[in-house]
């Protein structure tokens, strides 16, 4: 039975042109590359709840 895949890395990304999206890389255990999968997570498509808690989170790290 293969091993179950783990969150390797979140990438944020905030584009001149207004994109904000993350995208979650996975993969093996253990491994940093190669990513085996990847998930675009759009700022756009959230719930209000989930947008509020990602804009804290940005101004969290922008602050440090």
């Amino acid at each position: 039975m293969p091993e179950e895949e783990v969150l390797q890395q979140v990438i944020i990304q905030q584009t001149s042109g207004n994109e904000v999206r993350a995208f979650a890389q996975y993969g093996q255990p253990g491994e940093y590359q190669p990513v085996e999968r990847q998930v675009e997570i759009s700022h756009d498509n959230l719930s209000q709840s989930k947008k509020d808690i990602w804009d804290a989170y940005i101004e969290m790290i922008k602050a440090e």
